[in-house]
């Protein structure tokens, strides 16, 4: 019984994690559709906005936008 309740919380959390990982995937297109319709923003902010962006929403990101 007690390997079985193991089973379980093991594919809780790994579906939880998935779960955080689409939350991060939404949020990015809501925030990229608010940037871009910021009509006063050159197209070198909304690239530099949309790099920001991106590295909050990819899972292990070595490299981040200051």
């Amino acid at each position: 019984m007690a390997k079985r309740e193991w089973q379980i919380r093991s594919e809780r959390l790994g579906l939880e994690a998935q779960l955080r990982e689409r939350n991060k995937e939404l949020k990015l297109l809501y925030d990229f559709s608010r940037l871009v319709d910021k009509a006063e923003k050159s197209i070198d902010d909304i690239l530099m906005g949309l790099l920001r962006i991106l590295s909050d929403a990819f899972q292990n990101l070595r490299a981040r936008v200051p």
